[in-house]
């Protein structure tokens, strides 16, 4: 349920932690801290906006912003960071807004939560960290001390516990339900023929030389030929293809249409089962292609399918749910922005 929301301050501390341990931090595109902490300074008693008269200051946002700009960096190039700077500030504007409406919702209907649920969650949130001077540090990268990450996580459970509240009203998803959406969206659960394949590369690179090439077709030529005169296709790609699936005898399991290269996957699904190629070209070198199996396109059926339907047209109702509520908090309440430049819409 608190997906629904975009990302709130919490889940994206915890989020840029997260994405830091598989890409290379010397690699990252960060902002300067000086810079940084020199523009948020400046910023941190202007309001952007306020809510029935609470305000949210530039700091606040550019904070946020900031976090989301390093979950942005672990999968896009810092050029695409910079082109969505303006949807960036829009977000991070809508992520504090709606938070600060349903903190508002959360008073008004009398959520609570403990000390000991917060110290429950900080825990929790400490254990992703491999310490707590990496927790610290992290924390700080986005511009909090302990005390102000704890207002935060105190924020994300009282949130969440309205959520809760608000979806006890959601009945269970019936059958009848799920099997019209089943019927009516048939095409989401076809199968697409697949075909199984082993093969022997022999790879060539952009550097090789017309004689280099011309002795790797000459390799590949004499391996079809030790196939075709009995020897085992297996241990051949085992001893001699230069592709990761030698480890498997050259076994590439089993793939759809669309899932390798044109000229490759056109000859595999062209092979009958048992059946081997000649030479097949690709840009990545010689391949000797052989089936060894094929499962043609079907339909799954729908008991296999019955508990993500249900899932999916639960989560369905809870966006509903939650955006109408929303809409109403919205409407209800006094929002001023300090100018254009920070409104989400």
């Amino acid at each position: 349920m608190r997906r629904i929301i975009a990302v709130i301050v919490v889940s994206a501390l915890v989020a840029a932690f997260a994405s830091g341990c598989s890409r290379d931090a010397s690699k990252e595109q960060k902002v300067p801290a000086g810079e940084q902490a020199v523009e948020e300074e400046h910023a941190s008693m202007e309001m952007a906006f306020k809510v029935n008269g609470t305000v949210i200051t530039r700091g606040e946002v550019l904070r946020v912003e900031n976090m989301m700009k390093q979950q942005m960096q672990a999968r896009s190039t810092p050029q695409q960071v910079e082109a969505m700077k303006g949807f960036i500030r829009k977000q991070a504007v809508m992520n504090l807004l709606n938070r600060e409406l349903f903190e508002i919702s959360s008073v008004e209907t009398g959520v609570s939560v403990t000390e000991e649920e917060i110290d429950a969650k900080m825990e929790e949130i400490k254990g992703r960290f491999e310490s707590e001077d990496a927790f610290r540090e992290q924390i700080s990268g986005g511009g909090l001390d302990e005390d102000g990450f704890r207002k935060e996580v105190a924020s994300e459970v009282r949130i969440n516990k309205l959520f809760d509240d608000i979806m006890k009203t959601i009945e269970q998803v019936a059958d009848d339900d799920m099997r019209a959406y089943y019927d009516e969206n048939i095409e989401r659960f076809l199968k697409p023929e697949e075909v199984q394949t082993s093969h022997i590369l022999i790879k060539v690179e952009s550097a090789d030389t017309d004689e280099v090439k011309v002795e790797k077709r000459g390799r590949i030529e004499k391996l079809l030929e030790e196939i075709k005169g009995g020897a085992d296709f297996s241990e051949l790609a085992a001893q001699n293809s230069d592709c990761p699936s030698k480890a498997k005898g050259g076994d590439l399991g089993s793939f759809a249409r669309g899932s390798m290269v044109k000229p490759f996957e056109d000859v595999a699904f062209a092979l009958k089962v048992g059946e081997m190629s000649g030479i097949v070209e690709t840009q990545f070198g010689y391949h000797i292609i052989k089936s060894m199996g094929r499962t043609p396109k079907s339909t799954i059926p729908f008991e296999k399918v019955k508990e993500k339907i249900s899932e999916f047209l639960k989560g369905q109702k809870e966006r509903e749910i939650i955006n109408a509520h929303l809409e109403k908090l919205r409407s209800s309440a006094a929002i001023e922005y300090a100018d254009s430049t920070w409104m989400p819409e």
